[in-house]
């Protein structure tokens, strides 16, 4: 991580989507525009039901589901400082996820 004193936040992902597979879910986005420090995005949090966090470098995440669960995610984009976005690209209602189909 950067250790400048940068403040400027990054933009928010855009084009969030996902596809699911059996009780497999993928996640993916794409990159947000620069911001105004024309710094780009380094990193990113995906949130899964307000409980778990998981920081990727990469626009995509993959994720195992369990059965009968309806998934909400956010996500966020971070600089090399370490500045979150304002706000997160969401996803709601994903699933439910069905064993046995």
């Amino acid at each position: 991580m950067n250790s400048s004193n940068d403040t400027i936040r990054p933009n928010i992902v855009e084009n969030p989507g996902f596809f699911m597979n059996h009780d497999t879910l993928i996640i993916s986005w794409s990159v947000p525009q620069v911001a105004e420090d024309m710094d780009s995005a380094s990193f990113y949090r995906v949130n899964i039901n307000n409980t778990e966090d998981f920081f990727v470098a990469e626009k995509e995440l993959i994720y195992q589901m369990t059965s009968s669960v309806i998934y909400n995610v956010k996500i966020y984009s971070y600089d090399d400082c370490g500045n979150q976005s304002d706000t997160f690209a969401i996803i709601d209602n994903i699933g439910p996820y069905i064993s046995g189909f």
